[in-house]
């Protein structure tokens, strides 16, 4: 504001607040990232845990994709 430079923050949230995430996603994301092997290995030991996962993948995508089509909107937006 200060700089007089318009700004927007948006936010996506992927999962509910009733969701549990898959033990394999927490065990594999500490740090803020995602390491695919050991992600790999906790789906090996829990394989049903498979199915939340694709779902919070799919969730994933459709927020991807929602923050991608705001984000063009902001830049074809006419400026004031």
């Amino acid at each position: 504001r200060d700089r007089q430079m318009p700004f927007l923050a948006v936010r996506a949230i992927v999962d509910a607040a009733g969701d549990t995430l898959p033990r394999a996603v927490v065990a594999a994301s500490r740090g803020g990232t995602l390491r695919l092997l050991t992600l790999a290995a906790g789906i090996a030991r829990a394989p049903a845990e498979l199915g939340s996962l694709i779902g919070l993948a799919r969730r994933y995508r459709a927020a991807r994709a929602s923050l991608a089509a705001i984000a063009l909107a902001g830049l074809s937006a006419p400026r004031a």
